[in-house]
């Protein structure tokens, strides 16, 4: 499975992924987190290092990590580039990575990669990242939201069909048992709109019954 999924996170998806950093995806999440000054923070899927250039000058220390090679190079290039210190980009499993790292780390981001990974490997993923955690530190994962129309609409192959990336969209309470499941203490789960332009349906997601196919993105801020 591991090495599947190396093979379609390939150079051209890096290209692709790389366009949405202009969409305020990554701004629209640090808008609900507090990260606390000199934070050793770990960015799970780091992909170009798009966190990075929003953290940078704003913690004490910033490690990437990321199976696929395309993206490390490219994160590694843009760091040394942009003349980045206090930043370190490993080309490795996430599990090996946390268990390498016990209580170091003060935030862990997961942003858009958990529905990349099988309910398996993202269980044994979440689990590993809380021990790699201090005391009272903060997991954030940010993924789509299963229950959104358009991703109903790709599950049953109706007009378009799932990215082959995505192997495992989840809905909100999906989503939050895992983190249950791996012990965390508190876990705050909420509902973000699109980073394009169907977040002008969010307002909807505020409707009674049908309001959850109009929350497109799920937001978990969980704490050791």
């Amino acid at each position: 499975m591991a090495e599947d999924l190396r093979a379609i996170h390939d150079d051209a998806y890096a290209d692709e992924f790389l366009a949405l950093e202009g969409s305020g995806r990554v701004d629209r999440v640090l808008a609900h987190v507090t990260i606390p000054p000199g934070a050793k923070v770990l960015d799970v899927g780091c992909g170009h290092g798009a966190l990075l250039a929003k953290l940078d000058g704003r913690v004490g220390e910033y490690h990437g990590v990321d199976f696929a090679e395309p993206f490390i190079r490219s994160a590694r290039k843009r760091a040394e580039e942009a003349g980045r210190t206090h930043c370190f980009f490993h080309l490795a499993d996430v599990t090996e990575f946390a268990s390498e790292h016990p209580g170091e780390f003060d935030v862990v981001f997961a942003l858009d990669i958990s529905e990349h990974v099988p309910d398996r490997e993202w269980a044994a993923i979440v689990s590993s990242l809380r021990a790699a955690l201090k005391p009272g530190g903060q997991m954030i994962c940010h993924t789509p939201n299963l229950d959104f129309f358009i991703e109903r609409m790709k599950e049953h192959r109706i007009l378009m069909r799932q990215f082959s990336q995505h192997i495992a969209v989840r809905n909100v309470a999906q989503n939050v048992a895992f983190f249950e499941r791996a012990g965390f203490s508190r876990i705050h789960a909420m509902t973000l709109p699109h980073y394009n332009v169907l977040r002008l349906l969010h307002p909807l997601s505020r409707l009674p019954v049908v309001g959850r196919y109009f929350a497109a993105r799920v937001l978990i801020v969980a704490e050791k």
